[in-house]
Parts: C-alpha cells; structure tokens; sequence
C-alpha cells in the first residue's frame, strides 16, 4: 500500500502564494489567485505580464514563466524560509502590510497541507497496524487450532504407542512363556535323548540291568517307546532292546541287524551300539563264529570301546582261542585301566593255558577294583586248588560263599577242598548244600556233580 499524495488544490494554491510574493518583490501586479479544485487537472502555466506600476516608469522585464507542476509520487514538502522584503530596482518599497498578509496566507496554507500530509500518514500506519493485528490475530487463530490439531493427534499417537507397547508387553509374556515351555519340551527331550543313550552306547550296563532289574529295563524301554517325542531310530531301538529282554532273540537280532545297516554312514555310533548287540544275542545262541563277526563290525566303527574287545575274547575263549582271546582282554584294559571285568577274564583264559600263577595276580586287581565281584573269589580259590593251596582256597570259596549266599558251585567247590583236607563231615554238608541250591536253580549240572560227590563219599564209608 503506498501513501496518499498532496492534494492538487493545496499545491496549486501554495504556488499561487509564492508568486504572488515573487511579484511583491520586484513590484509587478500581483497574479490573479488561483483557486483549489477538488480534482484539478495540473497544467502548465502560461508567462505572467508585468503591469506598469502606479508612480513608476514602464518596466521591459517581464517574469519568467513558472516550470509546470506535477503532482509528485512522493513529493518532500519542505518548509519555505522567510522571504525578504527588498527595494525593487527602479521601484517603490512593497508595502508591509500586503506583504505581511502573503506571508500569514502561505504559512497557514502550509501548516494545513502539512497536517493532511501527517493525517494521511497516520490513516496509513493505522490501517497497516490494523492490518498487522488482523494478520497476527487471524495467525495466532491459526496457530491454536493447528497446535490444537496437533496436539490432538500427539494424543492419539500417545495413545496409540501406548497401546503398542502394551500390546508389546503382552507378546512378550506369551513369548517368555512359551520359550519356557520350548525349554521345559528340550530339557524333557534331552533327558529322554540321555536315557536313551545310556541304553546305545552302555551295553553292558544295560544288559547287566536286564539281568538284575528285568523290569526296571522293561519299564524304560517303554516309556522310550511311548514318549512322543522319540523319533523312529529310538522307538525302533526301544523294540529291539524288549524282545531282547522279551528272550525273542532271533527277532532282535534282525531289529539290530535292520538298524545298523539304516544307521551306518550316518550314526555310526547307533550302528556300532547294533551290531555289538547282534554279537551279544549270537554269542547268548552259542554262535560263537557269528558273535565275533558281529563285534569286529562294532569295533570297527567304534575302535575305542573297551566292552567290544572284551566280549570279543569271550567269543574267542569260548572257541579255545586263548591267545587271540587274551589280546581282546590286553585292548580293553589298554582302553579301561579300571576294567575289572577285562581282568577277571584274562584271568581265567590264563588259567585255561595253565598259568595259575598269572590268573592269579589278574583275579587279584580284579577284586581290588570290585571288592564284591564274587566270581573272581570263586575262581582264585579254582586257581589256588590246582596249586595245592587249599586253606587258602578254602578262604575264597568262604567269602564266595558270604557275599553270595545261594552260590551253589560255592558250596560245591568248597566241599571238594574239605575232602581234600579230610573233613569229610563238611565236604558231605557242602555237597548236599550244593545239590540242593542246584536244584531250587535249574542248575542241573552242578546238582549232577554234587550227588556223583555224595555217592563217592557214600561208598568210601565217609
């Protein structure tokens, strides 16, 4: 917006003034006045004649025209100075009143442009203050309803995280409880995995469990069977192992047979854990040939078992093999410094070639492994007979006898060195114990030999 210009009228008139006072001053008629339009339309002024004043000569100069007058853009209005009277040349003093009257004249008409001037200022300074608070106000309007809006919508969005993070919390629990429950499933598949691991890779265990407890053997091989979460490859291994303990030998044999080839390139251990079975139910039949084939194959995918190498020797003793037996059992000890079992063995395949001696000092490291190994009593107290130590086979077939109350060739053996001894009153009651304990066991050949040793005491008149 641009700020009013000086009216025309005002301008022309203040012109008027000052010409009025320039022809004062050089004596000339004053200019006719020029009166104010509302509108005029500005033109350019025409020469002003000099009248020949009254008591003067005739004055040849005449005053210049006055330059056109346009309104200004922004005319700089300034206030006119003093004008001096002066003595005209060739003229009269002007008189002081006349001139007095110009002057009062221009300075009013002065003083009121110049308050038009500030009026249109202040009328333009008050609608630009005007138009500023409108502007500001209709700002700060916008300003609140857009913080309104936005904070309406912070709400929302506040509200909205609200929900996400408590939806959040919420997936978080579910998630922690069903990783506990995951853990819970692993530690249960894990314990099941370890259960069953015992029954693979601790065959001798096993079976020695099978032998003690038939039903606490039964009962996990159950449970590996009904559990869920066992894979094939364990349930079939759960089958195998009751018709194992079920005494369907055959029928396990060709369970282990079928695992061990499904088993071999990929679980290797699994196949050994087979194949070692398959010689353990082969050697159970008395197929010894077979039984020694079948632990060379376990051997062979696991050479580090000491179990394999020695019911391998057992195979071979039972084939009269001793040399080759008594290597298995060297193996196994090499493997298993603590293997009690691999000692008693040797034991006795030494004492089969003779070397009592030697069986001697095995049955010995054989009891100090395992205090209560009842066999090797029993056979150390064979050993010591041969070699004519009889108070002191006496001795093991004692403790043989202690440990293992029911020990039918105990009683058996220990009747036969107090014959020896000439107590044939005791030789009769161990042969009679003997006989009956064989009986109640099945155990035919032992009762067989204890009633042969009672008809000999018999017809020795004892």
């Amino acid at each position: 917006m641009r700020p009013p210009s000086f009216r025309g009228g005002r301008l022309a008139a203040l012109l008027a003034a000052g010409a009025l006072v320039a022809g004062l001053w050089t004596g000339a008629s004053p200019a006719p006045a020029v009166r104010a339009v509302e509108k005029p339309a500005v033109q350019e002024a025409g020469p002003v004649k000099a009248e020949k004043p009254a008591g003067g000569d005739e004055a040849k100069e005449s005053i210049p025209p006055a330059p056109a007058v346009r309104a200004a853009e922004k005319p700089v209005v300034q206030e006119a100075g003093p004008v001096k009277a002066g003595k005209p040349p060739g003229g009269d003093g002007v008189n002081p009143a006349v001139l007095s009257v110009s002057k009062v004249e221009i300075q009013r008409q002065f003083n009121e442009l110049r308050k038009e001037l500030l009026d249109d200022r202040a009328a333009y300074i008050d609608r630009w203050l005007a138009a500023t608070a409108i502007f500001l106000t209709l700002l700060g309007v916008l300003g609140g309803i857009g913080g309104y809006i936005g904070f309406s919508r912070f709400r929302q969005i506040e509200a909205e995280a609200r929900r996400s993070v408590e939806a959040a919390n919420k997936h978080e629990t579910e998630a922690q409880k069903s990783a506990e429950r995951a853990k819970q499933f692993v530690e249960e598949a894990e314990k099941d995995r370890n259960t069953l691991k015992a029954l693979l890779i601790n065959a001798e265990e096993f079976d020695r469990m099978s032998k003690d407890d038939p039903e606490k053997a039964r009962q996990a091989t159950q449970e590996v069977r009904e559990n869920p979460r066992a894979d094939l490859v364990d349930k079939a291994v759960a089958a195998a192992l009751s018709l194992q303990q079920e005494g369907k030998r055959d029928e396990a044999i060709e369970k282990w047979r079928g695992i061990a080839k499904v088993a071999e390139g990929n679980d290797d251990d699994l196949a050994a854990r087979a194949w070692f079975s398959v010689g353990y139910l082969l050697d159970e039949q008395g197929k010894y040939e077979k039984a020694i084939a079948a632990y060379s194959e376990s051997i062979h995918l696991r050479p580090n078992v000491s179990v394999s190498y020695n019911n391998r020797g057992v195979a071979k003793k039972e084939l009269r093999q001793y040399e080759a037996a008594m290597a298995d059992y060297d193996e196994a000890i090499r493997l298993k410094p603590d293997y009690a079992g691999a000692y008693y063995n040797r034991g006795i395949a030494k004492s089969e070639l003779g070397c009592h001696e030697a069986a001697m000092a095995d049955y010995d490291e054989a009891i100090r492994l395992k205090p209560d190994h009842v066999n090797a009593y029993y056979n150390r107290g064979v050993a010591k007979y041969r070699l004519g130590r009889h108070k002191a086979a006496m001795a093991d077939f004692d403790e043989a006898i202690r440990l293992k109350p029911d020990y039918a060739g105990a009683y058996l053996n220990r009747g036969i060195v107090n014959n020896a001894l000439s107590d044939k009153d005791a030789a009769r009651r161990d042969f009679g114990k003997a006989r009956d304990l064989a009986r109640a066991a099945g155990d035919e050949e032992v009762a067989t030999n204890a009633e042969q040793a009672l008809k000999v005491l018999d017809e020795q008149g004892a």
